[in-house]
């Protein structure tokens, strides 16, 4: 039976997920400090998006990473040992 996830991706997309969330909290943290409130009101639903996006990107890394411990453990995955 072949793997959906390999180690590899699960990396790159625990990576990605840390970066995007890193990006939208150093956004929230310059944003408020150097622009208007209007323009920071404005961007609210982009900043969101993007942490939305980053979320995602985070569940399906750890799904990746569960699904290819749980292949080397064995039938009962993670949960039996």
């Amino acid at each position: 039976m072949g793997t959906f996830f390999s180690r590899r991706a699960a990396g790159l997309s625990s990576i990605t997920a840390g970066a995007l969330i890193l990006l939208y909290q150093f956004a929230q943290i310059i944003l408020v400090l150097t622009v208007s409130e209007s323009l920071f009101n404005a961007t609210q639903s982009i900043r969101f998006g993007l942490a939305l996006i980053a979320m995602y990107v985070l569940l399906l890394a750890l799904t990746a990473l569960y699904w290819t411990e749980a292949n080397v453990v064995g039938g009962l995955g993670l949960v039996g040992t």
